[in-house]
């Protein structure tokens, strides 16, 4: 299971308010609102704006840079997950500092990677401060000013990452969802083995033609924007292809993994 939605709560030994699920667009929102509800969470979308105050989806910003994402370019994470949620977090601390919290605001985030997923993923540390050049922690502070980390903590709220799910399993993650009220989202009953972008521009072959039978409008949308910028989501592979190969399917596809 990939990483498809991000928590992030006030630390509750320090703040006693609500905790709040932030979710990226493009999932299923309907859902989204229940699993959030399911765990007494205070619900949140975020979207990319630009610098004249539009909001803009994903397909618009790629039009606008003339380039689909890479792999060594991914301005699709840093453009519209990172900094929007970014904006949401100065957002929670505002509103604590407005209800009488002093000092930095304790945010705590939480994702669902996992160690299984890639080794990049593997070398990730399970619990991480995200200190930042005018953070007054102490670990912050214990270090010269060149050599603090360049993070979104600073004197206005620190910012801790868990990922509480690190060392387990994908089996353990399916047992998990079974037993307690996670609910299952549809891409993993639908056959892929994230909860991602449907055209993830770092999906496999087979995961982007089961894609196309199962969202082909947007797929159409995808194969006409690579036509326009001259470029396609994939360096020798098009959705344009992808729906072809999607059409001479006599069944759903199976998606062999994501790794391309």
């Amino acid at each position: 299971m990939g990483t498809s939605e991000l928590s992030c709560s006030r630390h509750k030994d320090r703040c006693s308010k609500p905790q709040t699920q932030m979710r990226h667009r493009g999932n299923q929102i309907v859902q989204s609102t229940e699993h959030a509800a399911a765990y007494g969470l205070r619900f949140e979308i975020v979207h990319r704006i630009t610098k004249d105050g539009r909001q803009q989806s994903l397909l618009e910003h790629i039009e606008e840079r003339g380039k689909f994402p890479s792999a060594h370019a991914r301005y699709c994470t840093s453009d519209m997950k990172t900094a929007p949620g970014g904006r949401l977090i100065t957002r929670l601390a505002a509103e604590a500092r407005a209800e009488g919290t002093t000092g930095p605001v304790p945010i705590l985030s939480v994702l669902g990677n996992r160690a299984q997923e890639s080794t990049d993923r593997a070398a990730m540390p399970v619990f991480h401060h995200d200190g930042g050049r005018t953070c007054p922690c102490p670990s912050c502070q214990s270090l010269p000013q060149q050599e603090r980390p360049k993070g979104r903590s600073n004197t206005r709220k620190h910012i801790d990452r868990w990922l509480p799910i690190h060392h387990w399993t994908t089996a353990q993650v399916f047992d998990r969802c079974r037993r307690e009220p996670t609910l299952l989202h549809p891409a993993y009953t639908l056959g892929f083995p994230r909860a991602s972008c449907i055209f993830c521009v770092l999906a496999s072959k087979s995961a982007l033609v089961r894609a196309c039978q199962v969202m082909p409008e947007l797929a159409e949308r995808y194969a006409a924007l690579e036509d326009r910028i001259d470029h396609t989501i994939k360096h020798r592979f098009s959705i344009k292809e992808a729906i072809k190969l999607a059409a001479q399917a006599d069944g759903p596809v199976p998606v062999s993994g994501w790794k391309w």
